[in-house]
């Protein structure tokens, strides 16, 4: 702020944007989307601004404010195909954030042509067979999903499993879904086998989730207390030496 520098003050609001929406609070990460956005477009920073709406698009598609998803959706890929077409994986990312946005408005074939479109892109950039790509195919899944077809939505949701247990992301807190998802299809099929070990697959991340989140608590307040008998030491020395 103090040197004027707009594209400095994108790139540091959409690091804000990026860390609230991380945090589950995706009004703050409007506020901060909607900030970067505008110095972005003062100092034409196409890049943060394509990654600015795509971020808006996500933190919309919480608020439930999704009509408002889909115009960030449709700006952001207007954004990349005009001016940074070299960000295949901005462009990607947006239309398959779009897709599921689709998807929760219940037009199931509009989420398809995005999911599609989405995962197309990483594959043509990357290949097929790497787990990167196969990650892009949860979101065809999922619209497979809330469709009922459950053997069509398998495959996709079994691929993106295996890429991000691939990555290394095996134990990461959006899996709790997928797993919980691939157990419904399986179940559905009358699997009841396989849904029970991805069911259990679920609890288990839910489980390693709840006792990181315990531990956590446990330290902030061990902290919190030690902080609060060195002040209150500190407040009795004050009130001896006075």
């Amino acid at each position: 702020e103090s040197l004027k520098d707009e594209k400095g003050l994108a790139n540091a609001y959409q690091g804000l944007a990026s860390i609230f929406f991380a945090q589950k609070e995706p009004k703050l990460a409007i506020k901060y989307g909607l900030e970067a956005l505008k110095y972005a477009q003062e100092s034409k920073n196409y890049p943060i601004a394509a990654v600015a709406w795509e971020r808006l698009m996500l933190a919309y598609n919480e608020t439930g404010e999704l009509e408002k998803a889909i115009q960030a959706g449709d700006k952001c890929i207007e954004i990349v195909n005009a001016h940074v077409p070299e960000d295949v994986f901005t462009l990607a990312r947006a239309y398959g954030s779009r897709g599921e946005v689709w998807a929760d408005l219940k037009d199931y074939q509009k989420a398809l042509d995005d999911n599609i479109k989405s995962y197309k892109i990483v594959e043509a950039h990357i290949g097929a067979e790497r787990p990167a790509a196969q990650t892009y195919r949860r979101g065809t899944g999922r619209t497979y999903y809330l469709q009922g077809n459950y053997s069509a939505a398998l495959p996709h949701f079994e691929a993106a499993l295996n890429g991000f247990i691939d990555l290394g992301q095996g134990k990461v807190h959006k899996l709790q879904n997928l797993y919980n998802q691939i157990a419904d299809c399986y179940f559905q099929l009358g699997d009841y086998q396989k849904a029970y070990i991805n069911q259990g697959l679920a609890h288990e991340i839910f489980d390693t989730l709840m006792y990181n989140k315990v531990a956590n608590l446990e330290s902030e307040s061990l902290v919190k207390y030690e902080t609060g008998k060195k002040d209150q030491a500190l407040a009795e020395q004050a009130t001896t030496i006075q």
